[in-house]
């Protein structure tokens, strides 16, 4: 949901680099990769998170948490707030 959120911004002027390319430079510079988690458990994740009308958000801090409360980067001042594995 990241990729697509980033490309989302991209096409909208709002970041400036390609999101393939920087997730081919991530990948191959320190081994990130796409989560394989199941979807369908990261939207039934989702449903209960209501502090935000945002689906990206919704859904990105829901593969996250769903995922076993893993850390989440981001510059969002809403997620970190409530979200408590998130960091900047």
């Amino acid at each position: 949901m990241v990729l697509l959120e980033m490309q989302y911004l991209y096409e909208r002027k709002r970041v400036a680099v390609e999101p393939v390319s920087l997730f081919t430079y991530l990948n191959s510079t320190f081994g990130i990769g796409l989560c394989d988690y199941p979807f369908p458990a990261v939207a039934l994740e989702a449903v209960g998170i209501d502090w935000t009308g945002d689906p990206f958000d919704r859904i990105i801090v829901a593969q996250a948490n769903a995922n076993r409360l893993s850390a989440l980067i981001t510059a969002d001042t809403l997620i970190r707030r409530h979200y408590a594995q998130a960091v900047w």
